[in-house]
């Protein structure tokens, strides 16, 4: 398990057992971290920085507090969540949130974990996004009342893209906020909520 501790502002892992917290990032002097996700190999959080001295975006550090280093500049974002399975093409991606450029909307984004290929899944301006995660290897989000998953391809060019939508789930009650997905050992996926 990953948190920002509150009191400190600090970011820790612990067993799911609750044994064994360990602080891995203190935060400094206007600094504050949000939303850490775990690699696929359970050894890297990434997680959300906003520092007045080192701008905003996502960052990744091991689990040890070693190897603190900037994935990608962003505005502000709601969630950020490392794919379990590759997606097309083989990598690795980090889905989030962030406001579309020149926008008051939020779309949803993939980016590979070393910054490279920043994708816009959504871009649709009409709408306010949030609360990207994955299930398995399609990205899911909140668009209103409703959970809608992206099912990802690649093009000529070897770039993910969003191949088409469907809406999973239509009944979200307002504020309503995925909180995790988990696959089963029977291969079906659960969202909490």
């Amino acid at each position: 398990i990953s948190f920002i501790e509150s009191s400190k502002g600090a970011l820790y892992v612990m067993n799911a057992d609750g044994s064994n917290a360990r602080q891995v990032l203190s935060k400094g002097r206007n600094e504050a971290f949000y939303w850490p996700a775990w690699s696929p190999d359970g050894q890297t959080l990434a997680y959300w920085r906003d520092s007045s001295a080192g701008g905003k975006g996502i960052w990744a550090v091991n689990i040890d507090g070693t190897g603190a280093h900037s994935i990608l500049a962003t505005a502000t974002i709601d969630r950020i969540d490392w794919a379990a399975e590759p997606a097309p093409g083989g990598q690795r991606k980090i889905c989030f949130t962030d406001w579309a450029p020149g926008s008051q909307v939020r779309d949803i984004y993939l980016v590979n974990q070393d910054g490279s290929g920043l994708t816009n899944l959504t871009n649709t301006p009409a709408f306010y996004e949030a609360n990207a995660f994955w299930i398995g290897s399609r990205v899911a989000y909140t668009r209103g009342n409703q959970l809608v998953a992206i099912n990802l391809a690649l093009d000529g060019g070897g770039n993910v893209y969003a191949e088409s939508e469907e809406v999973i789930y239509d009944q979200l009650q307002p504020g309503a906020n995925p909180a995790a997905s988990f696959r089963g050992a029977n291969t079906h996926s659960w969202i909490v909520f």
